[in-house]
């Protein structure tokens, strides 16, 4: 997968918490430079909410007039939707009406801005708004509530990632990745984090800057490079903390970079320091649960933090530590399948809790505890392989805790259960 790829699949994750947990007004902003990255992300949030029988409710205006009208047609439609609304206020610098395009932007921005209030009360819906690199520095002053009020943002990749998977349930921020190995040339994302850097104006850069540019390093397998990107954003965002105070957005932050730096001492070997990093995080995340209560996103949170303190635990044979870990984190995850259903994020992440926790009792010798997490994890894999069959990641995990069961000299096969996707495709 291209770095382009791994940067939209980061990218997914988190607009896919946001989009499918919110309550209430929610706004999310994307900003792009490229078409297809737009209809690749688009296309993937339609396909998951036709998963959840709901609708992706996508506005694209074709005039610059049209979308002046933009506002008053969201404040119409009131909150008799059933999904999030995709508007695209974005346009090709090359187009010959961007002048047009540009002020009717920012018309539509200025007034969404002065409805905030109404939008909060009668809307009530999840609103992203694709809009053009360049705005992203105007946003601010153009529409300053909004900004206020943003739960997500993000800067689409500029280059095209390929389609390669039909339902994307892939890591997050807080997840490992896998890098190639290295020798491709510096990327744009950690080029313009460098030169964000020597601005020397840390009140201006955005941490999501720095989580780009160490997911590319680390994409291209330079970890010296990422370990330097971490370790700078890490600063930064303990600097904000102590002037800012502990704001749920700071303390995810920071709990994020904590795990970028845990990621990169991992692969670096230096595993006491990863352990610290993740437990620092780990710390964070409770913290956040404590604040924001049991919402799905702080209890995902919590529970990657958990796999991570287990993974490194286990990496330094710790493994009643690590089993701990796992176990705390595999509670979480059940909690989560009960509170969204069957939903494909929802599976694999209890499957992958599953493992983790055979994978930890297995090295305790606790084979019986071992067989049954992973027999319960191969009925998981199966629903999702099955359906889902074009999806290579669910067929390779499928096929790995096969391989685990006859291990154990135990049948690896399991009967499919119904596919709890069949009636909502």
């Amino acid at each position: 997968m291209s770095i382009s790829a791994n940067q939209l699949e980061r990218i997914w994750q988190e607009l896919r918490l946001h989009g499918e947990w919110a309550e209430g007004f929610s706004l999310i902003l994307l900003f792009a430079g490229n078409p297809q990255a737009v209809d690749e992300l688009r296309q993937r949030l339609a396909d998951s909410m036709q998963l959840q029988t709901r609708r992706l409710h996508i506005l694209r205006p074709g005039t610059p007039e049209a979308l002046k009208m933009i506002p008053e047609k969201l404040l119409t439609a009131g909150a008799s939707g059933s999904g999030p609304h995709w508007l695209e206020c974005w346009h090709d610098p090359a187009d010959p009406t961007s002048e047009a395009w540009e002020a009717a932007r920012a018309e539509c921005l200025r007034t969404l801005n002065e409805k905030r209030f109404l939008l909060e009360r009668d809307f009530r819906q999840v609103l992203i708004l694709v809009l053009p690199f360049s705005a992203r520095t105007a946003f601010s002053k153009e529409a300053p509530d909004l900004w206020v009020i943003r739960s997500y943002t993000a800067q689409l990749p500029a280059g095209v990632a390929p389609r390669e998977l039909q339902a994307i349930v892939s890591p997050s921020l807080k997840e490992r990745h896998l890098h190639p190995p290295i020798g491709s040339a510096i990327s744009r994302a950690e080029q313009e984090w460098q030169r964000l850097w020597t601005l020397r104006m840390p009140d201006r850069l955005d941490s999501w800057d720095a989580f780009t540019a160490t997911d590319a390093a680390l994409a291209r397998g330079d970890v010296a490079a990422a370990e330097g990107i971490a370790k700078q954003v890490l600063a930064l965002l303990r600097d904000r903390r102590l002037r800012n105070g502990d704001t749920p957005q700071a303390l995810r932050d920071l709990s994020v970079s904590l795990d970028n730096v845990g990621r990169v001492e991992s692969d670096l070997g230096q595993l006491e320091a990863a352990r610290a990093a993740y437990r620092e995080s780990l710390e964070l995340s409770r913290r956040l649960r404590e604040a924001l209560g049991d919402t799905p996103q702080a209890l995902r949170d919590l529970s990657v933090s958990l796999n991570n303190v287990g993974r490194v635990e286990s990496d330094l044979g710790q493994l009643e530590a690590a089993r701990a870990a796992y176990r705390e984190s595999l509670e979480l995850s059940r909690r989560l399948r009960e509170a969204l259903g069957d939903t494909p994020q929802a599976l694999r992440d209890l499957s992958v809790s599953l493992d983790n926790v055979g994978r930890v009792e297995s090295d305790l010798g606790q084979l019986e505890a071992a067989r049954a997490a992973y027999r319960e994890s191969l009925e998981l894999h199966s629903i999702l392989s099955q359906a889902f069959p074009q999806n290579p990641r669910f067929v390779a995990e499928l096929q790995s805790v096969e391989t685990r069961l006859r291990a154990f000299g135990s049948d690896a096969s399991s009967p499919l259960s119904t596919n709890p996707f069949a009636d909502r495709t």
